[in-house]
């Protein structure tokens, strides 16, 4: 699970970055940069990376 206020950086499918604050458990909620909301799970690795579920536009 996601640290205290830990950032997470996602890869959304089109090449565009998001960043995600890491809520209580390993869901994280992004926004992209192009006013599109993704969600992303977080991976329990040593860096905490996000993968978008739905696509950014």
């Amino acid at each position: 699970m996601c640290l205290y206020v830990s950032v997470c950086v996602c890869m959304c499918l089109y090449v565009s970055v998001c960043v995600c604050m890491c809520l209580y458990v390993s869901v994280c909620v992004c926004m992209c940069l192009y006013v599109s909301v993704c969600v992303c799970i977080c991976l329990y690795v040593s860096v905490y990376v996000c993968m978008c579920v739905y696509a950014c536009n």
